[in-house]
């Protein structure tokens, strides 16, 4: 009994000793093979990541949020997330201010690198539609004033990739960050990009054709996420409400709806379809004419690199052939 005791013993020594020298040379291959982890933020930053790193071997992209998530203004941060932000060679994030909740982890985090996809040339709108140019030129802020803006009267509507142009400027971003933290796969990088921008494009003309039928201009917008396609195809933004919110939209601000959509007479009332049945339509009884609409704003999908043009081809044909 004592001797099988002993061999056991003896089995389980050398089993450890060779899990050890096996994990230390898988680490020492990774390093050898330059093999790179990239953490993404949320859904679209990783739809967008997938794209650019295609199929470049060696390596590998984290969803940090996961698949169905959606916006992740309220996300709370897990132990498991925190070990994928310890393990990554950079993290993605989709910027405007859409990563509160990971500002505390980034902090203790100094040397960790971020890649920003909102740097750059990429106008942002405010939760109230107005405009602030982030593009370099003389009505840039500088980065104090921009803070104390957001801080203060200018709230950032961090939805940017919901505009096929901004996330055309995203994507470009997002492949110029990892070809500085991953030189090595620099052109291949850049080339899956521009084929993906590409792709981003002819969407882009798809939605607008498509929006150029549409019997008349004036929307209402159902929650923040649609501002930056209005605004791209078009559209005049009639009123737009917080729908999906914690709280419910204020009476007054229903009530300011319900005058501006008597003013327009003719609208289009837009929905999100993470919020679509979550109805408004009671204001319907304020305009002429009007037609409900559910847009996808690829918040939420499959883990499909196509998954972003698959929701604007769906927008076009929601688009396409709106009659009153």
């Amino acid at each position: 009994m004592k001797s099988t005791f002993v061999k056991t013993l003896a089995f389980l020594g050398v089993l450890a000793v060779l899990t050890a020298v096996s994990a230390l040379w898988a680490t020492s291959t990774a390093t050898k093979t330059g093999e790179k982890t990239f953490v993404c933020s949320f859904y679209p930053v990783y739809i967008a990541a997938k794209n650019v790193v295609g199929d470049v071997r060696g390596v590998a992209l984290t969803n940090l949020t996961g698949t169905q998530t959606g916006c992740v203004h309220d996300y709370q941060l897990t132990p498991e997330n925190a070990m994928a932000l310890d393990a990554a060679d950079a993290v993605i994030l989709n910027g405007a201010e859409a990563e509160l909740f990971l500002q505390d982890a980034l902090t203790a985090r100094p040397n960790l690198p971020c890649i920003d996809c909102t740097e750059g040339n990429v106008e942002l709108l405010s939760s109230n539609h107005e405009h602030h140019h982030h593009d370099g030129d003389e009505h840039e802020l500088t980065e104090e004033e921009f803070h104390e803006a957001t801080s203060d009267t200018f709230n950032v509507n961090s939805h940017v990739w919901t505009g096929p142009g901004r996330y055309a400027e995203q994507v470009h971003t997002l492949c110029e960050g990892l070809c500085l933290v991953d030189p090595d796969n620099a052109v291949s990088y850049r080339q899956n990009a521009a084929a993906y921008v590409e792709k981003i494009n002819r969407a882009a003309d798809g939605l607008q054709s498509a929006a150029d039928t549409l019997p008349t201009k004036n929307v209402v917008l159902f929650h923040d996420s649609l501002a930056y396609l209005a605004d791209e195809l078009g559209l005049t933004v009639v009123a737009s409400l917080s729908v999906g919110e914690d709280s419910g939209v204020p009476t007054d601000e229903l009530v300011e709806a319900a005058e501006e959509i008597r003013e327009a007479g003719d609208v289009i009332f837009l929905y999100d379809s993470q919020y679509a049945d979550l109805s408004y339509d009671s204001l319907a009884k304020n305009a002429k004419r009007y037609v409900s609409l559910t847009l996808d704003c690829a918040t939420t999908g499959d883990d499909d690199a196509n998954a972003w043009l698959a929701a604007m081809e769906h927008n076009k044909t929601v688009l396409t052939g709106v009659t009153f």
